[in-house]
């Protein structure tokens, strides 16, 4: 895998498709940096799901059925210690974690051998707000304004922040 992973995305997304949204979705990569620490990214897609970085043969590997039809989520992590895979929708309009996204997820998703870890990115907390009653329970949300906050859906797996201590 890629040595210093969150830096080569982060600059991947910023500089792929130019600045704009392809920053944000690089931005996202700070739930890394903030959040899952050690995690290798299998999946990093831009604003048009064109992948920057895809590991189809461990995705495949986990059980995360590969399709031409798209991808369970726009930026997918796997902590291998904790075996927990990240599935993170970039909060733009109707790209969250909504209570049938979830469903369709955990039955696309029954094979997978890893821990599923839900979780909706948003730049700013206005465009949280727009979608907030839509975000299903169990589930986690990001806001790149805080990066070093997360708001619990009464998730089963509490993410903990990273001591930088």
């Amino acid at each position: 895998m890629i040595s210093g992973i969150y830096d080569k995305a982060y600059y991947d997304m910023g500089t792929y498709r130019g600045a704009g949204k392809g920053y944000w979705y690089g931005k996202c990569c700070e739930i890394i940096k903030f959040y899952a620490a050690g995690a290798i990214v299998l999946l990093l897609s831009d604003i048009i799901n064109e992948p920057v970085i895809f590991e189809r043969e461990r995705l495949e590997q986990l059980g995360v059925p590969v399709t031409i039809y798209g991808m369970p989520a726009d930026i997918i992590l796997y902590q291998e210690v904790k075996k927990w895979l990240y599935l993170i929708r970039v909060g733009t309009s109707f790209r969250f974690i909504s209570h049938r996204r979830r469903r369709e997820l955990e039955k696309l998703l029954e094979r997978c051998s890893a821990e599923l870890i839900y979780i909706s990115a948003f730049p700013n907390f206005a465009e949280y707000l727009r979608y907030a009653i839509h975000i299903a329970w169990g589930s986690h949300v990001w806001i790149a304004e805080v990066p070093e906050h997360m708001i619990h859906y009464n998730g089963n797996m509490l993410l903990e922040m990273r001591s930088f201590s």
